[in-house]
Parts: structure tokens; C-alpha cells; sequence
């Protein structure tokens, strides 16, 4: 599974990469900006976004507006990963196909939690797409 981290705190990057390589991930790039994500989408093939909402410029829930919008996009895995814990942001968030939502500071634990979540969903969805082993 390949990560993107989209978080304008270079110590929440820190903390976030930290805890994905702890993970053995291995697969996993960073960004600064939505902007930055946006570009190392379209460039590359991601499974997982986990994103801030507060980002300099354009916010993490614009992020996720334009690439539920993008048809070549719209299919990524979405977890917040934020302090925003206001019932109608997550309640946004949520409506806009997010797969999860996790309060700042996370922990190893949950994170854990939630990639293997994901990782199984993603797991799913493709051997339901793979066609069928032939017949020997």
C-alpha cells in the first residue's frame, strides 16, 4: 500500500512518517501543501491519503473536494488526520467519502488500526476486480 502524508507541520510530518516506517511501510511520500498533493497524485499511483485539515492555502476538506471530483482520483483511501473535532467537520468529512477520522495526537496503535483497515478494503476491492484463475 502506498501513502501520501499531506500535513503543513513539519513535526506532524516527523511523527506521521515515523510511525508509518515503525509500521513497516515502506511505500510512503510527504508533502507540505494540498497543492504539493495534488501534483504527486496525478504523478503518481497513491492508496492512501491521510491529510490535516488546517493546511496553508488550500484546506485539507477543499483537497478532498476536488479529488472526490477528479475521476482519476475519486477512488483513494481519505483519513483526517487532525485537530479539527467539531461534530459538522467530521460529519463533512464523512459525507465527502472519507475512511476514517482521527484526533491529533495520534498513536502508533491507531494508526495501526486504521491502515490495516484500509489495507483490507483495498485487499477486497481488488480481488473482486481480478478476473478469475483459469482452470488447469
Amino acid at each position: 500500500m502506498k501513502i501520501l502524508i499531506i500535513d503543513d507541520s513539519n513535526t506532524s510530518r516527523y511523527v506521521a512518517v515515523k510511525i508509518i516506517r515503525d509500521l513497516g511501510y515502506k511505500d510512503f511520500a510527504d508533502v507540505p501543501s494540498a497543492e504539493d498533493g495534488l501534483v504527486r497524485l496525478k504523478a503518481e499511483k497513491f492508496d492512501l491519503v491521510l491529510l490535516d485539515w488546517n493546511l496553508d492555502g488550500m484546506s485539507g476538506v477543499d483537497f478532498l473536494k476536488v479529488v472526490r471530483e477528479d475521476p482519476s482520483l475519486k477512488n483513494i483511501a481519505v483519513i483526517m488526520v487532525t485537530t479539527v473535532n467539531e461534530r459538522k467537520n467530521v460529519i463533512q468529512a464523512l459525507k465527502l467519502g472519507v475512511q476514517g477520522y482521527l484526533f491529533k495526537p495520534v498513536t502508533k496503535n491507531l494508526i495501526d488500526t486504521k491502515l490495516k483497515e484500509i489495507e483490507s478494503r483495498l485487499f477486497s476491492r481488488q480481488s473482486e476486480s481480478a478476473p478469475p484463475a483459469a482452470a488447469v
